[in-house]
């Protein structure tokens, strides 16, 4: 690669220069091919990968691209030129396939240029005889199926989805796979541990079987069966964070190693270490599956640029921005105020989330374990009762449900939220001169203007980006 980093963050700010964006879209026809298309003719070098590659300039329109915290890469079609020679590409298979975008001076060898995108077709299509339409989606797309797609095919369960326990679970309600043995499973695979069993809320004794995930009861049951649970392990180490249990249920049918940022899992996992804990034992798609993990500890996933996907936790700034803007970088009557949040006089955290709420529950079983198998979850919660006397319509949200199985990584949490929302959180919008892809959400940047106190410089972090690969500017939503 003979463009350096540097060059190129300068060569993107400069508004006068060319700048050409290739395709390399993936299409089945008796097997996987790649086609390659560019808005500039272009031809990459011997040396390049893929080496003596014709680009043809049938792009006609560049897609911007569009991210927002909780939300997928939003991307606009890209359209072809077509006089009649892309006819015959409606014969191919292209939804689900891969589409990388690459940006670059027409100039450069292929090997310079950089990945902005990674994306999947959704359909290749005729606008008019004159143009073609590749629809494109997120790649998160790959994860828009069933968590389970393994079902049983014979005895009491046929039929059903094989259940999927990660991480602590409490009073789950495991699936009957054969009555006469009084066999029951909780995970298609090793589990780490069956910590208890429950007939209408009494213990039970039972025989586990841990490298299936299924468990076998002594005698005939009476009522209702539940469970607590340590699921899943993978290559024998018992998943219990987040990051670990969206990269195990993320590879089990979707996306390969490659497609995973590993070191993003790494860092937060040890940003978010919490326990928490999922059961799974009907139809689910996956992508709302992580969704929620997500969003019950104030996080976020997408995939890159480079189409790997990252996990992150919107925290207090850290006075460390990785970008400066002042006034000058803003165009004119972009800067705009978008909307502001109460402070929290109490943020609450459900904990320990009760899988199986029951209603029969046995004389014997004492009032305290009656209150947990009937509730939702426990809740922790923090308070900052100070605060109305600056702000008396602060706000006291409901419990947020979460997947957290305990007590003090709950107490971590609501800590953590509320000193997220201790402060009016204020929404700002602009659109910046400078060159696009070289931030991204979650990064903390600073921003000097001239209104609504940024005079000296506020720090900020990114919460939304809409980026135009053929110019210099960048419309940026952020919080502070």
């Amino acid at each position: 690669m003979s463009v350096s980093d540097a060059e190129y963050q300068t060569w993107l700010k400069d508004d006068n220069q060319e700048r050409a964006v290739l395709v390399e879209a993936k299409y089945y026809d008796s097997s996987e091919k790649t086609r390659y298309m560019s808005t500039h003719s272009f031809i990459s070098l011997p040396t390049d990968t893929p080496a003596n590659t014709v680009y043809d300039d049938f792009i006609v329109s560049v897609p911007s691209i569009q991210s927002q915290v909780g939300m997928a890469f939003g991307v606009g079609d890209i359209d072809l030129v077509n006089d009649g020679e892309l006819d015959a590409w409606l014969n191919d298979a292209w939804d689900g396939r891969g589409l990388t975008m690459l940006i670059g001076d027409p100039t450069w060898a292929r090997d310079d240029f950089r990945q902005i995108a990674s994306l999947v077709t959704e359909a290749f299509e005729v606008v008019n005889n004159d143009k073609m339409r590749l629809r494109v989606r997120d790649k998160r797309e790959k994860l828009n199926i069933n968590t389970q797609n393994i079902y049983y095919t014979s005895g009491e369960a046929f039929g059903k989805p094989i259940p999927i326990t990660v991480g602590q679970v409490f009073n789950i309600t495991p699936v009957l796979i054969n009555a006469s043995t009084h066999q029951y499973q909780v995970h298609d695979g090793e589990i780490n541990a069956i910590t208890q069993v429950r007939d209408n809320g009494v213990s039970v004794s039972f025989t586990a079987s841990l490298s299936s995930g299924k468990f076998v009861l002594s005698s005939q049951p009476s009522g209702v069966i539940t469970c607590d649970v340590q699921g899943a392990k993978d290559s024998g180490v018992y998943l219990t964070k987040i990051g670990d249990i969206v990269q195990y249920l993320s590879k089990r049918q979707a996306l390969v190693a490659a497609d995973i940022d590993t070191a993003s899992i790494s860092s937060f996992n040890t940003t978010v270490p919490y326990t928490v804990g999922l059961y799974i034992a009907s139809r689910q798609n996956l992508i709302s599956v992580i969704d929620k993990l997500m969003k019950s500890v104030g996080a976020y996933w997408l995939f890159n640029r480079a189409g790997k996907m990252v996990l992150w936790q919107l925290n207090n700034l850290t006075n460390n921005p990785s970008a400066y803007f002042d006034a000058d970088d803003v165009l004119d009557n972009t800067f705009k105020f978008i909307s502001s949040n109460l402070p929290y006089a109490r943020a609450a955290i459900g904990y320990q989330k009760n899988f199986s709420k029951q209603t029969n529950i046995a004389g014997s079983v004492n009032e305290a374990n009656r209150n947990l198998y009937q509730g939702d979850n426990l809740i922790s919660t923090a308070d900052n009762s100070s605060i109305v006397t600056a702000h008396p319509l602060a706000v006291k949200p409901e419990p947020l449900d979460t997947f957290i199985a305990g007590l003090a990584n709950a107490n971590t949490e609501s800590a953590r939220v509320l000193a997220l929302n201790n402060a009016v959180r204020f929404v700002y919008e602009a659109t910046f001169s400078t060159g696009p892809f070289e931030i991204k959400l979650g990064d903390e940047i600073s921003v000097f203007y001239p209104r609504f106190g940024f005079e000296n410089g506020k720090n900020v972090i990114v919460v939304g980006l809409d980026e135009q690969p053929s110019s210099n500017k960048i419309k940026v939503r952020f919080t502070l």
